[in-house]
């Protein structure tokens, strides 16, 4: 364990950031954490309602730290420095850079950086190591450390973030076991790369394994969906994968999306992969598979999306989350502008989202209660989180009773049974199903 105060620095504007220094809060580690962004920002952009309370606890406890720049700190010897920004553009990369080269010019014999965002291979050996080197005075691997640890937030749970198995490589033996240390104390499971291309391609793996498998099962939904199955039951007893399909935890999620950007443009358009380019042709057309399927379920209730009543229960079908907005989600940018009455039911861990809402221009409405926001709906779009109450406590018969008639129920998340709603009196359809007759 870390013995000095304040000997770890926690840099970044995104929510790796925060999620990481949170998570060395719990664990007693006193840090600094460093970013562009004020304390509202912050709190809007903290990984989940459990971090944002989280920092705010250590913030007043004085655990957390907030200085203003890189160039205000003052660091004990042997201190790390977490820099969580991602490299997956040229103005992206160079902001690393330049904040590499910033922190490179108040490091002391002895430091380490690690660098944390997602990055092309080679790019922590080639573009980071002669800055640091540069403008440091001190050769890496001996008198100051360079380690690399990918630390990607998918949406999901901060405990999900913590138990999701790492990675981590780094220049100088000693260097790397402090690292090792501090990571271990929030980390449970960490495994040790041979070499620092070896960690930055396995970061790109897991987002870019992620999109092609979502890709395959949209695909395999649209097959089952042409020969009359059931593509719900496919996923409840055949297919085991690493996705919750559309409609899971992240689905088209952007930070999954910084990982395939990586990846392609690492290997040039010469070697661009043909498979991962299809994956994204074929994730970037379902939000239009949606479209047509709530356009579908309205006309077997004798209506068109132009004034309709549509009310989407739950976001994190959509792939938005709190780096986002609703505006951000193309099914209902698009449903807005084909106007339909849109109501949003974000969800209970999103209630928040309602505020963001101000700033969007879409004439919409964000209802804080379910049963109001489905009340003379005549189309709900299911795309709550599989894992959360409202999935276990929305029922059709709770549904019928609030909405149109006749009305339809489209279920992205799959968390409801289809049968079950057929019989309250609703059409029913998912991602691989049409709908059905009643």
């Amino acid at each position: 364990m870390i013995e000095k105060e304040r000997s770890i620095t926690v840099i970044g504007d995104n929510s790796e950031a925060i999620l990481v220094s949170v998570l060395l809060g719990e664990t007693g580690n006193p840090n600094n954490l460093v970013g562009n962004f004020g304390y509202a920002a912050a709190k809007e952009t903290a990984g989940t309602e459990e971090a944002s309370r989280f920092l705010q606890i250590h913030l007043r406890s004085g655990l957390i730290k907030r200085p203003t720049s890189i160039s205000d700190l003052q660091t004990p010897d042997l201190s790390l420095f977490f820099l969580t920004e991602h490299a997956d553009d040229a103005s992206n990369t160079l902001k690393v850079e330049r904040q590499v080269r910033q922190l490179a010019t108040i490091l002391k014999l002895g430091q380490t950086l690690v660098y944390t965002g997602l990055c092309p291979p080679s790019f922590s050996r080639n573009s980071l190591k002669p800055v640091l080197e540069k403008h440091s005075g001190f050769e890496v691997g001996h008198e100051i450390g360079l380690c690399y640890a990918p630390l990607l937030w998918n949406g999901g749970s901060m405990q999900g973030f913590r138990e999701t198995p790492k990675l981590i490589s780094g220049l100088g033996p000693d260097h790397l076991r402090r690292v090792q240390e501090a990571m271990l104390s929030i980390f449970p499971s960490l495994s040790v790369a041979s070499t620092l291309e070896t960690a930055e391609a396995g970061g790109l793996c897991g987002p870019v394994h992620r999109e092609v498998v979502r890709a395959l099962e949209l695909e395999i939904a649209q097959m089952c969906m042409s020969r009359g199955v059931d593509y719900s039951s496919i996923m409840k007893f055949c297919l085991k994968t690493t996705t919750e399909g559309f409609g899971g935890s992240s689905p088209a999620s952007a930070t999954d999306l910084i990982a395939s950007k990586i990846f392609l443009e690492s290997l040039g358009r010469q070697n661009r992969p043909q498979l991962v380019r299809t994956a994204r042709r074929i994730n970037e057309e379902a939000p239009q598979q949606v479209l047509a399927m709530v356009k579908n379920a309205l006309a077997q209730c004798g209506r068109r999306v132009r004034r309709a009543k549509i009310t989407v229960v739950g976001v994190d079908g959509l792939g938005v989350n709190r780096m986002s907005k609703f505006g951000d989600s193309e099914i209902i940018r698009t449903l807005v502008r084909r106007g339909a009455i849109v109501s949003v039911y974000p969800g209970e861990t999103n209630l928040g989202f309602g505020l963001a809402m101000m700033s969007e221009g879409l004439k919409l409405k964000v209802e804080p209660d379910l049963t109001k926001a489905v009340q003379k709906a005549q189309c709900a779009i299911i795309a709550l989180k599989p894992s959360h109450r409202e999935s276990f406590i929305l029922t059709p018969q709770k549904l019928a009773a609030e909405m149109d008639r006749p009305a339809a129920i489209c279920d992205l998340s799959r968390v409801m049974e289809a049968s079950n709603v057929e019989r309250s009196g609703l059409f029913y359809t998912s991602i691989g199903r049409g709908s059905f007759t009643i």
